[in-house]
């Protein structure tokens, strides 16, 4: 298995690796609540959250972002405006949602063969998420 790594820029994340290689990233992008891995189409529409949730590591320039920023997003809350009761909340909501959505979509990878692929990684070298790795 290669070494975890970061990605210098998105298109780095999505983009084929070159040959030689023994494990492929494979092209990957955001269609329409449906998630393209590969020639493998995810529908997501049945699940509103985790195409949300894929949807903000799409349009962000970062492709790292920390949890606070996760929860802005998804919930369209300001952290520095919460009690630490609501953080709390939301913060478990956020894990719950990661959660899922990362079995959701290992299994949806998994039953195409495309069971490397690490959704949903947390680098906690720099305490932020990543989209996946392999």
């Amino acid at each position: 298995m290669e070494k975890v790594k970061s990605w210098e820029n998105f298109e780095d994340l999505i983009r084929l690796k070159g040959e030689g290689s023994h494990v492929s990233e494979p092209f990957i992008e955001y269609q329409n609540h449906g998630l393209k891995v590969g020639d493998i189409m995810i529908p997501m529409s049945h699940r509103p959250k985790t195409a949300q949730l894929v949807r903000i590591f799409f349009e962000q320039s970062e492709h790292f972002l920390s949890k606070d920023q996760m929860i802005e997003l998804v919930y369209g809350r300001s952290m520095g405006s919460l009690s630490p009761r609501m953080k709390q909340s939301l913060h478990q909501n956020l894990i719950k949602l990661v959660s899922r959505s990362r079995t959701f979509l290992t299994e949806a990878c998994r039953m195409k063969g495309a069971d490397h692929i690490k959704w949903f990684y947390f680098d906690r070298e720099i305490q932020k998420w990543a989209l996946y790795h392999v």
